[in-house]
């Protein structure tokens, strides 16, 4: 099991005992109210100072009850809580090797570029005059195949440089709603659909991001 699988696991865990501890709470809650509506008329018969006496243990039985599951209730919302943030922080370093492989391809891509421009500047230098060196070095920027030549609709290093702002984006709305602050601010190449389904609006399975329209 993994350490996001865990975290959720726990918060699920948590998440039931609150349940529980919060239906205790109430259950004794109506009966303190019960108690505190009855005027014990049934048992008046009997010893009034003991009724009053038994009224009260009982009054304060229930309230130690209704106090009790409501902090203890509490405090297993508050570890669910954490442990979804540990989930979310886990996902987001679950996503590292993907972050990784894109700045990778944008670096290789940068550096294959650079290359085939310095080569055009040395073949230019040598043959051609400075103006045409400079014609070259703008075409082989311009053309979106730069390091070989290939026209495409889109650079190819504005692509990967896209790519990789994508994934480092998508890592970043995880950490972010785990510190619960609004992702929308710093990731602006992603929409609500674009988040990943454990925040994203609508849909989360953790805990939705904050994403104003």
């Amino acid at each position: 099991m993994t350490e996001r699988e865990t975290a959720l696991r726990d918060a699920t865990a948590m998440d039931a005992k609150a349940a529980e501890l919060e239906e205790a709470a109430a259950a004794a809650r109506s009966d303190l109210q019960a108690l505190e509506e009855s005027s014990g008329a049934e048992m008046l018969a009997e010893d009034p100072a003991e009724v009053a006496r038994t009224l009260a243990a009982r009054q304060v039985e229930l309230q130690a009850v209704v106090d009790m599951a409501t902090k203890g209730a509490a405090q297993a919302r508050e570890r669910a809580e954490e442990a979804r943030t540990a989930a979310l922080l886990a996902e987001a370093e679950e996503m590292q090797p993907e972050v990784d492989r894109a700045r990778d391809e944008l670096a290789a891509h940068e550096k294959a570029v650079a290359a085939a421009l310095s080569k055009l500047e040395a073949l230019a230098g040598a043959t051609f005059r400075q103006v045409t060196l400079q014609m070259l070095i703008d075409e082989a920027i311009a053309a979106t195949g730069t390091a070989i030549g290939v026209s495409m609709k889109e650079a190819i290093g504005t692509r990967l440089w896209r790519e990789a702002r994508f994934v480092e984006q998508r890592q970043r709305a995880l950490v972010l709603t785990a510190r619960r602050v609004s992702a929308r601010g710093e990731c602006d190449l992603l929409s609500a659909s674009d988040l990943p389904e454990s925040i994203r609006p609508g849909v989360a399975t953790v805990r939705a991001a904050s994403w104003p329209a």
